[in-house]
């Protein structure tokens, strides 16, 4: 279906008070968004791939966003949906938290609870903070798949690796595997291996680097910790896969060097310029420096440091490292160094690489947290984070003056990020709606009650604060906003001249969601509030027949459906769906006179086409043109519903051996059924111009009628002349039916024997 009918939805009570209720209901749904700690009450925080956590002076943990497919933001779901305001998830006695790629743990009243793609013990929930060890815990370091813990004076590890032997290295432990019995001080975690400091000594496990001769680099994958340095250790980080240790306070590194984190002053890119560098697809292997590269012709060139090498000679009181970046605090100052293409460091380097430790913040600096496009730090009491880099244009883009700032965050909401969203207020005097959303993929607009057409919106400022209408280059209008206070944003607007100017004043009704989510339609909170006051405005058509079955349009017969009789059986399941295809389609209809200002076409319409005692079909048509290349139209699908038990019900999973063919492309009949679809067919004859589409059909729509099931062909937009609804005979089907297939059929079958058919269904050309 080009726009299908909403899915999963509860009942709700009949039109139009129940669209408003509806309406409504989401509206105050969408406002809730929790309070976020103030930027100095928070101590301490970690990145994982797509989100963060962090810990507040209380003792609170509080995660946010961009994804929380494993769960890995604590709120009791998962999913895609982003959260950009900081949800709780343990009220208090928190005293640090650490994140892998897609899992947070915390270490609260000296245990250790986990959430997120991590294994829990059995009974556990993922979802929410569940304890992996119960006591003991005084310190914890997560890498991509598992958690280390120092507890009472143990190395206890949860997820891949642990102390299993290697035909066992990849398997999960959700329960804690004691690697070295006694004596940690410290403990480290990287992508495939883990690292401890033990009486001095550090002792590392798991996938480590080795040079040997003028072999490359080799990997010794060892579940037995292992000596690197023999004494003077008093601290250890880990990156991706490169690690840095505090030796009688001078910082010592090795490990992956391509970005130049290991911090000798070389990476890949040096090496690739390098005299020795090997030609493409010659394998060699040459030194560098300290660092030893391998290239075997045809993957990118490796390069790694072997052993420990001495990177800053003394002062060293501490060591942050996170994927290919790396920080220390020397003295007063933290330097950095890694990778800098975003920005990520603080460091003006024009989105390259810097390869040695560069000062980054002169003092006052009391934990840093590294992540993949921002590094920050509690900075004289208050947490600062890098300004990154931007691409606009396929250009990057970098701050002037890059560093460290209080207003951009990682963690909370900086200003640019507050001012997104839906607001509701003025201009001047009339009430508009606001949907600011991410540039470029927001679709930003707004518009005035009065009319509900949209206006559309670009950002000309990165911190979100100038926006114009139309074209940027010449804009029709120009919105100038302040910061966000609280929940209100005010502005000015002024005319293309600067002539008229008129006071902005809003309201945030919902915080914004997805980077990717627009402001048009679909079903997400923030477009739902966006789109609240238009949908609810349109008056509403109801005309009823004589069986009680009713036909609701909107805007002037643009958009209409049909509803069933409140007594029908689950009547209120399938009103409630097609409650919210009208929504959607209304929205839509805005949407495509936004894209075709000079006038556009919009039609749609959901009708009965089949009914038999509990069985329904129904048919989406449209006809649109919102100023594409051409106007498109005709037949977007079908909808089958078994109102015995209330649900849709998909007739190609009837059928042994049918499939999708790709995402959205549509079910493909096997290959016995489908030469029996195509001998039914009336257009399939050599004398017809459309034989050679009908014949080398294999992809229908699908839904049943009184006599056997409709195989419709859907064409291409140049093609949908030839388009046929083709009809198969139920007995010439039974040999394909699955048993649950066979058990629908005759249902349908008894049902069409014992109740008028309407409306009569024929195998005609469309």
């Amino acid at each position: 279906m080009r726009s299908p009918i909403p899915r999963g939805r509860a009942p709700e009570p009949s039109m139009p008070s129940a669209m408003l209720s509806l309406l409504v209901s989401a509206l105050l749904a969408s406002l809730a968004a929790p309070a976020a700690a103030a930027h100095g009450d928070i101590v301490q925080f970690d990145f994982g791939a797509y989100h963060r956590c962090a810990v507040t002076v209380e003792g609170a943990v509080q995660c946010l966003g961009e994804s929380n497919v494993f769960g890995q933001i604590g709120n009791g779901t998962s999913g895609d949906a982003a959260t950009y305001r900081p949800i709780a998830v343990i009220a208090r006695g928190a005293t640090k938290v650490v994140t892998g790629s897609f899992y947070s743990c915390a270490i609260v009243d000296t245990s250790l609870q986990c959430w997120g793609d991590i294994p829990v013990p059995p009974g556990g929930n993922a979802l929410k903070p569940t304890t992996v060890i119960a006591r003991g815990v005084a310190d914890a370091a997560a890498a991509d798949d598992r958690v280390c813990a120092i507890v009472t004076g143990s190395v206890q590890c949860v997820g891949m690796g642990g102390n299993s032997g290697s035909n066992k290295y990849q398997l999960a432990h959700p329960t804690p595997e004691t690697v070295i019995e006694h004596g940690v001080t410290a403990i480290a975690a990287g992508n495939a291996h883990a690292c401890a400091v033990v009486d001095g000594a550090l002792l590392c496990w798991g996938q480590l680097p080795v040079n040997s001769g003028d072999k490359p680099v080799s990997f010794t994958r060892t579940p037995t910790p292992l000596r690197v340095i023999d004494h003077g250790v008093s601290a250890v980080a880990s990156g991706a896969n490169h690690t840095c240790a505090i030796v009688d306070g001078a910082l010592w590194c090795w490990g992956d060097n391509d970005h130049g984190q290991v911090g000798i002053g070389v990476s890949v890119a040096h090496a690739r310029t390098s005299a020795q560098a090997p030609a493409p697809k010659v394998a060699a292997t040459f030194s560098d420096s300290e660092q030893r590269c391998f290239s075997n012709g045809y993957d990118p060139l490796q390069c790694w440091v072997g052993h420990p090498v001495k990177v800053i000679a003394d002062g060293v009181s501490a060591v942050f490292a996170k994927g290919d970046t790396t920080c220390a605090l020397v003295g007063d100052g933290l330097q950095c160094w890694g990778a800098n293409a975003q920005g990520q460091l603080g460091i003006a380097s024009g989105g390259a690489d810097v390869l040695k430790p560069t000062l980054a913040i002169t003092s006052g600096i009391s934990y840093v947290a590294l992540g993949g496009a921002r590094t920050c730090a509690r900075v004289n009491g208050a947490l600062q984070c890098t300004r990154p880099c931007a691409v606009e244009h396929d250009t990057l883009k970098c701050p002037p003056n890059p560093g460290f700032d209080a207003h951009e965050l990682a963690f909370g909401v900086s200003e640019p990020e507050a001012r997104l969203g839906v607001w509701r207020g003025t201009i001047g005097t009339q009430p508009v709606m606001a949907c600011l959303a991410r540039p470029p993929l927001g679709e930003t607009q707004y518009y005035y009650l009065h009319h509900g057409f949209s206006i559309g919106l670009s950002a000309v400022s990165t911190d979100g604060a100038i926006w114009v209408e139309g074209d940027a280059e010449k804009p029709k209008a120009t919105w100038k906003l302040k910061p966000v206070s609280g929940d209100r944003l005010d502005g000015e607007w002024s005319d293309a001249d600067g002539q008229r100017m008129l006071p902005i004043r809003l309201t945030r009704i919902a915080v914004a969601g997805d980077p990717g989510s627009g402001c048009e339609s679909g079903n997400t909170a923030l477009q739902i509030a966006f789109n609240a006051p238009r949908v609810a405005a349109q008056k509403l058509k109801v005309e009823e027949s004589s069986d009680h079955f009713r036909t609701v349009s909107a805007l002037d017969n643009h958009v209409s459906m049909v509803e069933l009789p409140d007594g029908m059986q689950n009547a209120n399941m399938f009103n409630k769906a097609t409650r919210d295809w009208l929504r959607d389609q209304i929205t839509e209809y805005y949407g495509c006179m936004l894209a075709a200002p000079n006038g556009g076409e919009f039609y749609e319409k959901l009708e009965l086409d089949f009914h038999a005692g509990p069985w329904l079909v129904v048919q989406e048509s449209y006809s649109i043109d919102c100023g594409g290349a051409h106007p498109n139209g005709g037949i977007a699908g079908f909808e089958t519903w078994n109102l015995a038990t209330g649900e849709r019900v998909e007739p190609w999973t009837w059928i042994h051996g049918s499939k999708v063919d790709c995402n959205d492309c549509g079910y493909v009949a096997p290959a016995d059924l489908n030469a029996i679809i195509i001998a039914n067919a009336q257009r399939n004859k050599d004398d017809d111009e459309c034989a050679s589409w009908v014949n080398e059909s294999n992809r229908y729509l699908l839904r049943p009628a009184e006599q056997g099931l409709i195989f419709s062909t859907s064409f291409a937009h140049v093609m949908q002349a030839c388009d046929e609804d083709i009809l198969v005979p139920y007995a010439k089907l039974h040999p394909f039916l699955s048993k649950a297939g066979k058990t629908a059929v005759q249902s349908l079958v008894d049902a069409a024997a014992a109740h008028p058919v309407k409306p009569p269904v024929a195998p005609a050309d469309r």
